[in-house]
């Protein structure tokens, strides 16, 4: 079985690091802006966990679509929600979760706090932070672009969190 960890070097520099099946040998390194994911062998065996930086934090998926948010400096646990992460800006310290197939829900990364909450016309597929507008940019599985305010005070509150 494949694990995700949270590993802190000394020079204090925070990675992630994923272990090999047996021997527990890291395998892999994902540092900040990129994703670790893994992948099942076998017709039945699927696996949809991942792992996503965003800035000073790192959104962890399970398999039964459960998502946890660390904060990489202390590796301290925020929040958890339900949902997969479609897109998240770290200087704001937001994230963008589409849970059932037409809501979308921003939460604050350093408390957990439900930011917004919106219903679109079919199920949300990317989504993306547009700091300088206060704004997120949805896209849907129709194709329909969406540009949600997002509270500036909102967003002012979760950067100085970090």
């Amino acid at each position: 079985m494949k694990k995700l960890l949270l590993l802190f070097c000394l020079c204090a520099f925070p990675v992630l690091a994923q272990t090999g099946n047996c021997n527990n040998q890291v395998t892999r390194y994902c540092t900040d802006s990129q994703t670790i994911s893994t992948s099942g062998a076998g017709l039945f065996n699927i696996d949809h966990r991942w792992a996503d930086v965003y800035g000073n934090f790192v959104a962890v998926r399970g398999n039964y679509n459960n998502t946890v948010i660390y904060r990489l400096s202390d590796g301290v646990r925020t929040c958890a929600f339900y949902g997969r992460v479609l897109g998240g800006d770290g200087a704001q310290g937001l994230v963008a979760v589409a849970n059932r197939d037409q809501e979308l829900i921003v939460y604050d990364t350093a408390t957990g706090t439900e930011i917004k909450r919106v219903i679109l016309d079919h199920q949300p597929r990317v989504a993306r932070f547009v700091p300088s507008q206060h704004a997120l940019l949805v896209l849907t599985a129709t194709q329909r672009v969406y540009t949600i305010p997002i509270p500036s005070a909102a967003a002012g509150v979760a950067a100085s969190s970090n």
